[in-house]
């Protein structure tokens, strides 16, 4: 609105006509301004000294032309009157001076005491600002020489952090101007430097924030000033870092996750390094938490399909004012480790956080691969002592799956178990394709899943009766990614059997040995007897089995023998290493020559391995003589031949001849002397199929002995041997030619 104001009060209506924009302004309608209207009438009422217009709109245009400061003219006419005009000033909104450095960073020294800085040549821009933010001119109309002087000037930082030269007068180098019309200086300062330094002669170890100083300008009047800052970056608050415990529940920060975990137990706590002294941050400092898997994970690497993360309101940690570590711990419920069947190895991820301090140094995570861990088995979980086994040991991942790049090799151990543990090359052998009694090595190809390794183990008798069975621990290591991993073990029992013997004897003094009987040779009484290795710790009964599996004759009436019983049961007392009992085997004689039969006694005791034994039936070879006697000193006696022949036997099916080796020896009121065997041996030959020797064998080389003793008959024997065969001897008669009668007369009894 137009006010026009009069010297006194007027005696009549005055009506003043006011022209908006008249000449004589310096601002340019519609490039400068636009109005509602040219002209409005203001009526100063008679009686009084001033009237008001009505409204009258000017809007004046934005532009970006740095230019001086313009006039709207506003002129009026009034009968009678002489009216002054008035001028309404258009401020140039441009005419902002910004000032940039070539650094706006600057770090703060690490180590030394003080470390100049050089904050580079400086540009002068004009423009405008609207909001706090600064837009360029397009071009400029402005007609003078704006001479420009630049300083530092204190902003958070102090003379602590920094040392500034307050005489600002002194800084000539620090100069410029923007001449008339131009729009930037271009190497409007030269560069200039800032000693930079910290209060204690070192670096401060304060985590104290990021801190600003600024470049100035002492500005033309008109116009105003916008600085630059320079952020002196504070060492010790970048330096927070982050630190996780994933189990609360073992001392010390534990850093890993298993497949499947979730992240509400895992805990997260922020400090600055030991090196940090003391803060003087004045606000709480929130860290903002989060995990991710990489997009493209490297070898050992978590990646997107590992883990994932969702962001939850309590996965944040808070580092009170003025301390150097957070007073509670964070979580990171919003993780999910993913559980999968992959063999993969160890991986892991990190645990980033977020302030107004920038990036927290991060924390590594590892996640356990559960389907790398390993299982051990054998084929076979015991072995008897005295005994072997072939034996196959499989090394198996968990997982379903494999990506490993490598062969997994996995270390087997052989040996004693922590409770009754078997010692190896004592209790135990293993041989094999590299492989010693106490472990070999199974490798597992890369992206396969299990391996083998096969070897023969045997167990080594002893005498021990009644001790706990042995174990032999099959126990593994190896690693996965350079992580070991948990291998489960295997045992295989040394089963501890006692060993009884089985004997067999004639029931008579002595219990001599019994191996044979004869066929046709009657009832046999068995004394069988069980010797244990070692005393027994209670009565044991041995099961003993007339006729057990293993014998080649066949029992029955018309087989090759009957038995008295089937099973005789032979108790040892406890304490004791033998009993025995008595069973009856008939040998029969089926007329048949066949060879040495066999009747296998079997046994079985709890606990026990009952070694069996062996009776056999043969068949008898008789020997025959063609004479019955010969004299001493008979020439003949070699004439006398012998002829062997299978006992009762009507048949053969022996498949090769059987020699019968002829032995001679003093029978019956004979002496060495009275003959002398022939020089060779003297074998009689039955042939195969045949039950006897074709004919007779001379005993060519048998000489009797002439002597002048009376002495009586007496008795050569002959014997023979067949492997397989019991022979029954013959005596040959030695006829005494000294026991004739001579008959001498004595015709006088009387005289010598």
């Amino acid at each position: 609105r137009v006010k026009a104001v009069a010297a006194t009060a007027v005696s009549a209506n005055v009506t003043v006509s006011v022209m908006v924009g008249a000449s004589g302004g310096t601002a340019t309608l519609t490039t400068d301004y636009t109005r509602s209207a040219v002209s409005r009438s203001v009526t100063i009422n008679s009686g009084q000294t001033q009237g008001l217009s009505s409204n009258i709109t000017v809007t004046p245009v934005s532009d970006t032309i740095t230019e001086e400061h313009e006039t709207i003219r506003f002129t009026g006419t009034a009968t009678g009157y002489t009216v002054s005009m008035v001028d309404l000033a258009i401020t140039d909104q441009d005419r902002v001076i910004k000032i940039v450095s070539n650094r706006d960073t600057l770090n703060e020294p690490s180590s030394v005491s003080q470390r100049t800085e050089n904050v580079g040549g400086l540009e002068a821009t004009l423009g405008g600002e609207s909001g706090g933010v600064f837009t360029a001119s397009t071009s400029s109309t402005y007609g003078s020489t704006l001479n420009l002087r630049a300083y530092l000037e204190y902003g958070t930082a102090d003379r602590y952090d920094l040392d500034i030269p307050y005489d600002r007068e002194s800084n000539s180098t620090m100069r410029g101007s923007i001449s008339s019309g131009n729009l930037v200086a271009q190497n409007f300062l030269d560069s200039f430097s800032a000693d930079y330094v910290v209060a204690d002669l070192d670096r401060d170890n304060v985590a104290e924030g990021d801190e600003v100083f600024y470049v100035e300008l002492e500005t033309p009047a008109g116009f105003r000033m916008r600085r630059q800052a320079i952020t002196i970056k504070d060492i010790d608050d970048s330096q927070l870092s982050l630190s996780v415990d994933t189990d609360g529940n073992t001392d010390g920060n534990q850093t890993v996750l298993a497949e499947g975990d979730g992240g509400s137990g895992v805990t997260v706590s922020a400090s600055f390094p030991s090196g940090v002294t003391s803060s003087s941050i004045k606000v709480n400092t929130d860290v903002t938490l989060s995990a991710a898997g990489a997009a493209f994970p490297s070898a050992g690497q978590a990646g997107t399909a590992d883990l994932s993360y969702s962001t939850s309101a309590t996965d944040k940690v808070t580092v009170p004012a003025e301390s150097l570590s957070s007073s509670t711990a964070g979580t990171l419920a919003g993780l999910t480790i993913t559980d999968d069947s992959i063999v993969e190895g160890p991986e892991t991820f990190t645990v980033t956080g977020s302030s107004s301090l920038g990036a927290a140094t991060p924390a590594t995570v590892t996640i356990a691969d559960d389907d790398a861990d390993i299982t051990l088995s054998v084929s076979s979980s015991s072995v008897t002592e005295g005994g072997s086994e072939s034996v196959t040991v499989t090394a198996s991942f968990e997982g379903s799956s494999s990506v490993l790049s490598s062969a997994t090799e996995v270390t087997v151990t052989l040996g004693a178990a922590a409770s009754n543990g078997a010692t190896p090359g004592t209790d135990y052998t293993a041989t094999g394709t590299d492989v010693t009694n106490t472990g070999f090595t199974i490798s597992i190809p890369a992206q396969g899943l299990s391996a083998s390794k096969t070897f023969t183990l045997a167990a080594a008798s002893d005498t021990a009766y009644g001790e706990a069975t042995e174990v032999i621990a099959v126990s593994g290591a190896a690693a996965v990614g350079g992580s070991a991993v948990t291998v489960t073990p295997a045992e295989i029992a040394v089963e501890n059997v006692g060993l009884i013997d089985l004997s067999l004897h004639e029931a008579a003094s002595g219990d001599p040995a019994l191996s044979s009987v004869s066929e046709g040779g009657g009832a046999q009484t068995v004394r069988v007897k069980a010797t244990s290795r070692a005393a027994v710790g209670s009565d044991t009964t041995v099961a003993v089995t007339v006729g057990a599996s293993g014998g080649t004759a066949t029992e029955g009436a018309s087989g090759d023998y009957t038995r008295g019983a089937e099973t005789v049961n032979v108790t040892i007392a406890s304490g004791q290493t033998e009993g025995a009992a008595d069973v009856v085997v008939t040998p029969r004689d089926d007329g048949a020559v066949e060879g040495a039969e066999t009747v296998r006694f079997g046994g079985s005791a709890a606990g026990f391995t009952v070694t069996g034994a062996d009776l056999n039936i043969v068949e008898v070879i008789s020997l025959t003589l063609s004479g019955a006697s010969v004299g001493e000193g008979d020439a003949n006696a070699g004439a006398v031949s012998v002829t062997a022949s299978f006992a009762g036997a009507t048949s053969s099916g022996l498949t090769g001849a059987t020699a019968v080796t002829l032995s001679f020896a003093a029978g019956a009121n004979a002496g060495a002397a009275d003959f002398t065997a022939p020089g060779t041996a003297v074998t009689v030959s039955i042939p195969a199929g045949a039950t006897s020797s074709s004919s007779g064998t001379a005993l060519s080389g048998l000489l009797v002995v002439q002597d002048t003793i009376a002495e009586g008959p007496q008795s050569i024997a002959v014997s023979g041997s067949a492997a397989g065969f019991v022979v029954g001897g013959a005596v040959l008669t030695i006829a005494d030619d000294d026991l004739g009668v001579t008959l001498v007369a004595d015709t006088d009894s009387g005289t010598n």
